[in-house]
C-alpha cells in the first residue's frame, strides 16, 4: 500500500470522527445561524485544528503528550464542560434578549471563535483513543510514511470538511427561518448544550 492511499485514508478518518452529532455540532451551527457562514467556519477551523493535533498523537504515539492528557482528564474535561455550559447559558440569555428587545447578540470576533472552539474541543482526551482505534482498524502504519508529520494534513483535511458541509447546510436553511424561529432555534441549542456540559461533568467526575 502506497503513501497516497495511507494519508488517503487519514483524510476519512478525519472526516468519520467529525460526523457524530455532539455539542460541537451545535455550537457550530448556532453560530452559522446567528453570525453568518464565516462564523460558523471559523469555528469549524477550530475544532478541525483540535482534531488534527489529536490525530497526531494518536498516529505518532506521542506518549509524552498523551500521558500528561490523561493524567490531567478530569480537570481538562470540567473545564471544557464548565465553559460549554457559560456558552449554553449565554445562548439563552441573548435568546431572552433578542426576543423581548429584537437586539441580535454580539459578535465575539472570529478568533474567538476559533479558540473557544479548538479548547472545547481539545478539553476531551478520550479523542486520541478514538484516532488510534480508528487508524488501527484500518490498518493505517506510520511508519509506511517517510515524514510521519505529514499525516496531520489529511486529517485536517477530512476534519474540516465536514464542518465545512455543515455550515454550508446551515447556512443555507438560515434564509428560511424567521426570527420567531430563530429565538426557539437559540433556546434549544442554549438548552441542549447545558445538558451537555452536565454530562461532561458527570462523566469526568
Amino acid at each position: 500500500m502506497g503513501p497516497d492511499w495511507i494519508l488517503l485514508k487519514a483524510f476519512l478518518v478525519g472526516l468519520v470522527l467529525s460526523i457524530p452529532v455532539g455539542p460541537m455540532a451545535l455550537l457550530s451551527i448556532q453560530r452559522t445561524l446567528h453570525f453568518g457562514f464565516m462564523s460558523g467556519l471559523t469555528t469549524g477551523l477550530g475544532i478541525a485544528l483540535a482534531d488534527s493535533l489529536y490525530g497526531l498523537v494518536g498516529i505518532l504515539g506521542l506518549s509524552v503528550v498523551s500521558d500528561f492528557l490523561f493524567k490531567y482528564e478530569t480537570v481538562l474535561r470540567i473545564s471544557g464542560g464548565i465553559f460549554l455550559g457559560f456558552i449554553g447559558m449565554r445562548l439563552i440569555l441573548e435568546s431572552h434578549d433578542l426576543k423581548k428587545t429584537g437586539r441580535a447578540p454580539k459578535h465575539t470576533g472570529y478568533l474567538t471563535e476559533m479558540a473557544s472552539a479548538f479548547f472545547l474541543t481539545l478539553s476531551n482526551p478520550m479523542t486520541i483513543l478514538a484516532y488510534i482505534a480508528v487508524m488501527a482498524s484500518m490498518q493505517i502504519d506510520a511508519s509506511k510514511v517517510e515524514h510521519p508529520w505529514i499525516f496531520v494534513w489529511p486529517v485536517f483535511l477530512g476534519s474540516f470538511s465536514w464542518w465545512s458541509f455543515l455550515n454550508t447546510m446551515a447556512f443555507l436553511f438560515k434564509a428560511k427561518l424567521s426570527e420567531k424561529h430563530m429565538h426557539r432555534v437559540s433556546m434549544i441549542s442554549g438548552v441542549l448544550l447545558m445538558i451537555f456540559a452536565l454530562l461532561v461533568i458527570i462523566s469526568a467526575l
